[in-house]
């Protein structure tokens, strides 16, 4: 046989390209020196061009620009707290008087945000020095507006103490005039526990209660559920216990709704706290026992399923039939009004109320 020849226009087999082929195929590649820096090893770094424009560090001149308003109002920028590269300006601190006789001195904090040109969101921060705080938000496109929205709210509003304790409000300011603070966001300090609260702003989503406790195992699960049917149990959390509230109407009206729940429930902790954990149980015995019956609603609505699906066969009762549609629908009907109260039910048989507490809390 002959031997194949190769086509004519790819001509004869190159021996040295070959050869040079496995030559670099076999060739280690260059150690990096341990001594080289990290940015040597990194790829070329794209020309700023090619960065949207919100990815660029604040300038000089961005800097002055925005500064204008502020300085005019006596505000001095930090700029060793600033951070030109996130577009976030740091205003030096302020101190005002007590909002009240029972509060200590507060320190005013104004963090100036720019996360894209054109677009601003100052935020003002009160501190009490104690680990309490109260944030205030306004986003829009005119820092200058956004300081007029900031210093109309009074720092008072923002902080509220009673015998007890002391709550510390954060709240969020539309653009638009006259438009009403909304509550995003709370924390108590009491004498025993601190209490947490974030108000989400979808509206049918219940708030979120944290307490922060060291004397976690003497808390009751119904210690705020007694309330009323908006308070959920607690239920234990990686450091204390965790419950939901339950808020009404749109976003002006929820937001009025939590902030007078929230008091309500500081002043329910502040007095049953301040006594022995058996006079809890004495002086809410009926709401306590409301509570566990409660929460016994959803197995009892189960239970209700199976019973009567059970029942319905003996009775001979036609498919269609209303009292066969009312025989079955009715309990599920009440699950599913149970379902939109906001929280998710929990079937479980709750414990009784039982006067067992410890001596102290």
């Amino acid at each position: 046989m002959k031997p194949v020849q190769p086509p004519p226009h790819l001509g004869p087999p190159d021996r040295r390209g070959w050869s040079r082929f496995v030559e670099l195929s076999t060739r280690r590649p260059l150690a990096v020196p341990r001594h080289a820096s990290a940015s040597s090893r990194r790829p070329a770094a794209a020309p700023s061009s090619a960065f949207h424009p919100a990815a660029h560090a604040l300038s000089h001149h961005d800097i002055l620009s925005l500064l204008e308003p502020f300085v005019r109002r006596g505000r001095q920028v930090d700029l060793g707290a600033s951070d030109r590269l996130h577009r976030r300006l740091v205003f030096k601190c302020q101190q005002h008087d007590a909002p009240a006789p029972d509060l200590p001195a507060l320190g005013e904090t104004l963090e100036l945000l720019s996360p894209r040109p054109g677009r601003f969101r100052l935020v003002r921060v009160l501190a009490d020095g104690h680990g309490l705080c109260a944030r205030l938000q306004a986003d829009g496109a005119r820092p200058e507006d956004l300081l007029d929205r900031i210093d109309a709210v009074p720092i008072e509003r923002q902080w509220h103490a009673e015998p007890g304790f002391v709550a510390a409000q954060s709240h969020r300011v539309d653009s638009a005039p006259g438009s009403p603070l909304l509550l995003t966001a709370a924390e108590v300090r009491l004498e025993v526990l601190t209490l947490k609260m974030d108000v989400p702003e979808t509206p049918g989503v219940p708030a979120r209660i944290e307490l922060d406790s060291a004397c976690t195992r003497s808390l009751p699960e119904d210690l705020l559920a007694v309330l009323g049917w908006s308070w959920s149990a607690l239920q234990r959390g990686p450091g204390g216990f965790i419950g939901c509230l339950r808020l009404h109407g749109g976003r002006a009206l929820r937001s009025s709704d939590a902030e007078g729940k929230l008091l309500a429930t500081a002043r329910h902790l502040a007095r049953t706290l301040a006594e022995p954990p058996r006079a809890f149980h004495r002086r809410l015995y009926l709401a306590r026992w409301g509570v566990a019956l409660r929460r016994a609603i959803p197995l009892g609505v189960g239970g209700s399923l199976v019973t009567l699906a059970a029942a319905a066969e003996p009775l001979n009762l036609a498919l269609h039939s209303p009292p066969a549609v009312l025989l079955v629908g009715a309990p599920l009907a009440l699950l599913v009004m149970y379902f939109l109260r906001g929280a998710a039910p929990r079937i479980e048989l709750p414990g009784l109320p039982r006067d067992d507490q410890p001596a102290s809390w």
